[in-house]
């Protein structure tokens, strides 16, 4: 498949391609909605830009998205979402919410059930 220069291909050097088209961005590899989730954090004001790995919609409970294929992998993503202090979350669904939402609502990621999709 030729994807010609649309599209950036996941590698050690993407952020320096970031850099050099004048972008402050930084690519954050989140995990667990789906295996090749991604978020992109802002360098410049702090925000993040978090994909599929929270959501803040009217369908949603706790930040927690509806669709969730590896829960341990969910987890450690909003742990990492964290660890770069973000100043504000911006999902792909819903309006933008604080990180202090991430902390309040982690630990219900430990303990939620899912139901597997039927085969």
């Amino acid at each position: 498949m030729d994807l010609g220069d649309r599209a950036i291909v996941l590698n050690g050097e993407t952020d320096q391609l970031f850099e050099q088209l004048g972008l402050p961005l930084h690519i954050l590899y989140l995990p667990g909605h789906t295996a090749d989730s991604i978020g992109l954090l802002c360098t410049q004001s702090g925000d993040l830009f978090c994909g599929d790995a929270a959501m803040n919609a009217i369908i949603s409970v706790a930040r927690h998205t509806i669709w969730i294929e590896d829960p341990v992998a969910f987890g450690q993503s909003w742990d990492k979402m964290l660890a770069v202090s973000p100043r504000k979350l911006y999902p792909s669904h819903g309006s933008p919410f604080w990180p202090r939402d991430l902390v309040k609502y982690r630990h219900f990621l430990d303990h939620r059930k899912l139901i597997p999709p039927a085969k």
